[in-house]
């Protein structure tokens, strides 16, 4: 493989199929669908290449041996279905440019009403979208934000269920993701459309304007009930003024009310007026809004971090280490086991899960200083029957937070509140999903952010893939890595 082939980019049917089997991979993270030793083998027979090209051919490998379910839902979910059809960018500013056209703009009486001249209120409307959109691009800087409103003109179906639970959960969280990644370049190629679409109404209403004077003699007058002809001349200069001298074509004297004048340079004035105050602002944002669509484009490389250093230590027989912080409890064999089934559903079949020694009451201190060499997913394991504390348990959390925060590499992380005890104590009590719902809050008060919360509960003893599911957020580090950390 030469190097310009190493160092091109993912393509969007790459990159859709890279999100389809990382999705199937993680709902099969027992490894009962994909095997895991079929995994390590992908990765094992191309860990010289480089990051991209370590995932396609890994992938391609997998699919080669995949059931034909898992490649025929590949195939489909491969090339996506465009948030709009190709034919409406052309076809809304050729619509826009035909109704400014085809709009009877200087009146069937061949008279120009000065006060009521068609393109004022282009000009009205076009500053006041200017206006909008520099302050959405303040508040998005200023909050840091990503596009300040979503929209779509067309979405996607929704996907259809294949009756197999395992590709369906894939495909619902690869569209999920997919949708994410996509939504902030739909949004700036709407803004884009909009802003061209714009500039050819505009277009098209000077350019019937001048189409039909071409052909027709018109003459401008003005009628007012409140408006008095020095009012109206003031107005006019007002308005007129910068396109007079731009052009150098003076304002024409206003006719008294009912009086007619030649039309021909209120229209030069009103068109220099148009391409001043609607078309250069637009082409200002239509510029911006290429630079925006630059800039949302996604990032596969780190879209694919995480992803492709799993892949790498299973394939180098790395072990994945999900280490418990027990807090105030001792878990039991038995809980054990749950919580090592949940931890595999949510981070891979391959994960280590290693209990360390209960933490007692008033050791939180000395537990963060020892807690020097830390792994690479990290569980903290509260008791959901003890009253949490903020001055213990709040200072806990936190002070966990910073630790893997400041790691130099991304870490993920989970609280997990055994609500064995907690439910013993409420068994048969008609008041036990209130006590339960009551105490979950308070913990998650204390804690704040830091981690993802579990409630090891007897739903989730019982069904640990759902629980897993439900603290998916878990998957993804504390907070954004680069390298630059």
């Amino acid at each position: 493989m030469d190097s310009a082939t190493r160092t091109r980019p993912l393509t969007t049917p790459e990159a859709r199929q890279l999100l389809f089997l990382r999705a199937a991979e993680e709902a099969d993270a027992s490894g009962d669908r994909i095997s895991l030793t079929e995994r390590s083998a992908a990765g094992r027979a191309f860990l010289e290449e480089s990051g991209a090209d370590f995932l396609k051919l890994r992938g391609e490998r997998i699919l080669a041996r995949a059931p034909d379910t898992l490649k025929a839902a590949v195939a489909k979910f491969q090339y996506p279905v465009a948030p709009w059809p190709r034919w409406l960018p052309v076809l809304v500013p050729a619509l826009a440019f035909a109704v400014g056209w085809f709009t009877n703009e200087l009146g069937a009486d061949r008279r120009v009403s000065l006060l009521a001249f068609p393109l004022l209120g282009l000009i009205l409307w076009n500053l006041a979208v200017v206006v909008a959109s520099l302050v959405s691009g303040l508040r998005k800087k200023k909050k840091g934000e990503g596009a300040g409103f979503r929209f779509a003109l067309f979405s996607a179906p929704p996907p259809q269920p294949s009756g197999d639970a395992w590709l369906d959960a894939a495909q619902i969280r690869a569209e999920r993701e997919w949708a994410g990644l996509r939504a902030p370049g739909d949004v700036a190629r709407g803004k884009l459309l909009f802003h061209v679409s714009a500039i050819l109404l505009t277009a098209g209403v000077v350019a019937g304007m001048y189409a039909r004077g071409l052909v027709r003699a018109y003459e401008a007058g003005w009628e007012s009930t409140f408006l008095t002809q020095p009012q109206v001349s003031e107005l006019a200069r007002a308005v007129l003024g910068p396109a007079s001298i731009l052009t150098r074509i003076p304002v024409p004297e206003v006719p008294p009310q009912g009086g007619l004048s030649p039309a021909a340079p209120w229209i030069h004035l009103w068109a220099a007026s148009a391409a001043l105050l609607i078309v250069v602002p637009r082409l200002l944002l239509v510029s911006g809004g290429i630079q925006e669509i630059r800039k949302t484009a996604p990032d596969w490389r780190a879209v694919f971090t995480r992803y492709e250093t799993m892949a790498r230590q299973m394939a180098a027989g790395q072990p994945l280490v999900a280490r418990v912080l027990p807090v105030q409890c001792q878990p039991d064999s038995p809980l054990r086991d749950s919580l090592r089934a949940i931890l595999q559903h949510l981070w891979g079949g391959q994960v280590i899960v290693d209990f360390q020694p209960g933490v007692e009451y008033g050791e939180e201190d000395e537990c963060l200083e020892a807690l020097t060499d830390l792994p690479t997913h990290l569980v903290l394991m509260l008791p959901m029957s003890v009253t949490p504390e903020h001055e213990v348990h709040g200072l806990l959390a936190h002070g966990l937070q910073q630790k893997v925060m400041a790691h130099p590499e991304p870490l993920r992380a989970l609280t997990v509140l055994d609500a064995t005890a907690f439910e013993a104590r409420l068994q048969g009590m008609p008041e036990r999903p209130r006590r339960m719902a009551e105490r979950r809050a308070a913990w998650e008060k204390v804690l704040g952010s830091a981690f993802p919360v579990l409630i090891l509960d007897e739903a989730a003893r019982r069904s640990p893939g759902e629980a897993a599911a439900s603290v998916a957020q878990a998957r993804d580090p504390v907070r954004p890595w680069t390298t630059a950390h």
